[in-house]
């Protein structure tokens, strides 16, 4: 279930979940109003898990984290780039595309495109040459593409759909992944560059095609966290200097945040937030600052940012042992550990991530809370026992109450 101002609009729900008949597990109303009450709760901690999951979306959303080479060295302008610019950019899905803005090609003739490992890049550096060199600059292939035909002005403008798998296989050598287009003397090729954003830039980086989501365009100054928020942010730990930018409305917003209430850029370390639905704000700040608090665990403790790497850190392995998540293919799926009569609420995410960071975000929602997750979702209250702080609205015992 997708939120946001053209999905399912505004949680519902709150007044009802406010009510400790529902949210805290009370007795008034005797055996059958109760299974009615838990019956809707846990129909609601589904929906809230995903719409919590989904605030940003997960597919086809740049993280942020991007590849752009040069191609070609030579005729007509003896340039690096001769022949135009690719570019990669990773989806939160772990998919991704492959963006050719490609000129001065011979026209109406078919080239073949190949991704391939070739010599290590330093950082900001790239390479890009021609015919046989093309051939002698490649270790292996990495990912082979359909051909493609030139136009008639000898360009091809086009993105590719990446998979899971192949994406995998290119972030296994982030600093040594190329691309030739053609073969033999037609051959034209370049390195990749793994772009560093360190900045927000004003000015949307080049697209080739209008169905590529462009990336980030920020403001150069960073909103007041809410309150609650700040609460959060007291506790969890996050990339250093996390910035809020936030839009006052859809209208002000930036195309790429169309549909969409929150995202988090591991590259910016930055979340969007575009304000609209009424009290959506805790909600949909929490889930992100929870995505932050992922990526910054993952780069503790792996060293990548959290979409290549969260999984295999100590909390994260713990989360898909402790819910059913495992790996089927290049796609999540999940064998939930649940009973009828304590159902987990597993969310309608299609990934580990989203649905730990729709737990997290109810552990430190004033409205929710480890309460909540306590008597719906004890799986995932036991894991965030384990893995959270406790939030700041919540007084720890000292001693056992009289």
């Amino acid at each position: 279930m997708r939120s946001g101002r053209d999905g399912a609009g505004p949680l519902l729900g709150y007044p009802v979940l406010d009510s400790p008949h529902l949210a805290l597990g009370g007795t008034t109303g005797g055996q059958s109003i109760n299974r009615i009450a838990g019956a809707v709760a846990a129909s609601l901690l589904v929906a809230l898990l995903g719409t919590l999951v989904d605030a940003r979306g997960t597919n086809a959303l740049p993280t942020g984290r991007i590849w752009r080479a040069p191609v070609g060295n030579g005729w007509p302008t003896q340039n690096a780039g001769s022949n135009g610019l690719a570019s990669i950019d990773l989806f939160w899905t772990g998919g991704g595309a492959l963006t050719l803005e490609l000129e001065n090609l011979v026209r109406n003739t078919v080239y073949s495109v190949t991704l391939f490992k070739g010599p290590i890049i330093a950082p900001g550096s790239s390479w890009s040459s021609r015919g046989d060199t093309c051939r002698n600059l490649s270790d292996s292939p990495v990912v082979r593409l359909p051909a493609m035909r030139t136009s008639e002005a000898g360009t091809i403008a086009k993105s590719i759909t990446l998979s899971v798998s192949q994406m995998a296989r290119i972030r296994a050598i982030p600093r040594k992944i190329a691309i030739t287009v053609g073969s033999g003397r037609l051959a034209r090729c370049g390195g990749f560059q793994l772009m560093e954003q360190t900045g927000r830039s004003t000015d949307p980086p080049p697209s080739a095609s209008p169905t590529v989501d462009p990336g980030p365009l920020l403001p150069p100054t960073c909103s007041v966290w809410p309150s609650e928020i700040a609460d959060i942010l007291a506790v969890l730990t996050t990339p250093d200097g996390l910035c809020l930018v936030r839009y006052p409305g859809a209208a002000e917003a930036p195309a790429y945040m169309r549909g969409f209430d929150g995202m988090y850029f591991p590259g910016l370390r930055t979340i969007v937030y575009v304000a609209g639905v009424e009290d959506r704000e805790t909600a949909v700040l929490a889930h992100e600052v929870c995505h932050a608090h992922q990526d910054r665990v993952t780069r503790d403790e792996v060293g990548t940012e959290l979409v290549e790497g969260w999984d295999r850190t100590a909390m994260g392995q713990d989360y898909l042992q402790a819910t059913g998540w495992r790996r089927q293919g290049d796609r999540w799926v999940v064998q939930p550990e649940s009973s009828p009569k304590r159902p987990d609420g597993i969310s309608s995410s299609t990934d580990p991530l989203e649905d730990n960071a729709g737990t997290c975000a109810l552990w430190f929602d004033p409205a929710f809370g480890p309460r909540f997750l306590r008597r719906w979702a004890p799986i995932r209250f036991a894991w965030a026992q384990r893995w959270l702080p406790l939030p700041s609205f919540i007084q720890p015992w000292t001693s056992i109450p009289d």
